[in-house]
């Protein structure tokens, strides 16, 4: 059995690299990678080398993500369809390019297929959370113009595409959202069996009321995959999410420079640290030893 990576990529190409020569030292372990259509291309392959390494499949499919927007889930379908359709991985598992792995490729791998369950959270959002307006109100955060993050005003122009989206999302709050038993929310990344992703991809794929309702919500990394594995897998048993991040310093989250930094923190039960940006191969090294 083996364990597929699937990265979302944006601007840490450093970062990647490094990942990607820590895990090569397994053969069970593959890489596929989404970069961000808006970032630099060059700049991945220039980090992975001339020649992708054989663990490595870049998707050729590249989604505009934006942040709190559907595309970042576009993007994570897109390569789980990828990593579902061209190889024979038992576990799949979600990180972003700028995580590193906290285990040795050997460990990971045996961390990953030991417990054979599940890493995901997924908690139950009560209808009168503020979080259930994500759901339940209308949201598009998948253009320039919409998004909160910052871009020139310039670059924020409305054109035909933006236009198309705001229709399908008026024909959205005419007939109204798909009605959810439940919402369950939790943090984006996760480690999932074979069987468990085709169970989504399928009805992710089948269920177009389902997946458009969550198009035009707020922030569905963090309850489309949580609520779809949820209304498939009610009684799971489950694991604690695999990434390792710090929300309690600013900048939001943490940004890790250095080894010492990072092996301060209570890493128990991660498999990946986020936000890492060392400055040398050496340091990255240095933390698995």
């Amino acid at each position: 059995m083996s364990v597929a990576i699937l990265v979302l990529a944006h601007g840490c190409p450093s970062t990647l690299a490094a990942t990607s020569r820590a895990l090569s030292a397994s053969p069970e372990i593959s890489l596929f990678v989404h970069v961000d259509a808006k970032a630099d291309l060059a700049a991945y392959r220039k980090g992975l080398g001339d020649e992708l390494p054989d663990n490595i499949t870049l998707c050729e499919s590249r989604t505009d993500v934006y942040w709190a927007g559907f595309s970042m889930v576009e993007a994570t379908f897109s390569l789980l369809k990828l990593a579902l359709e061209t190889s024979d991985a038992g576990f799949f598992a979600l990180i972003s390019d700028d995580s590193y792995p906290l285990l040795k490729a050997d460990r990971l791998v045996a961390s990953i297929e030991g417990s054979g369950l599940p890493r995901i959270n997924t908690w139950r959002v009560p209808d009168d959370h503020l979080f259930r307006q994500r759901y339940d109100k209308f949201f598009y955060m998948d253009s320039k113009f919409s998004n909160p993050r910052w871009f020139l005003n310039e670059q924020r122009s409305v054109g035909e595409a933006e236009l198309e989206e705001l229709n399908r999302l008026r024909a959205i709050m005419t007939y109204g959202k798909h009605p959810l038993p439940d919402l369950y929310c939790g943090k984006q990344w996760w480690v999932l069996p074979r069987k468990e992703c085709e169970t989504i991809l399928a009805l992710h794929t089948s269920n177009r009321l389902l997946r458009d309702s969550f198009r035009y919500s707020a922030v569905p990394d963090e309850t489309y995959v949580q609520t779809l594995f949820r209304l498939s897998f009610p009684a799971a048993e489950v694991l604690p999410h695999p990434m390792f991040d710090d929300f309690a310093r600013d900048p939001k989250p943490y940004v890790f420079t250095s080894v010492e930094e990072l092996r301060e923190q209570d890493l128990a039960d991660r498999l990946f640290a986020r936000k890492v940006l060392f400055g040398s191969d050496d340091e990255y090294r240095d933390l698995l030893n």
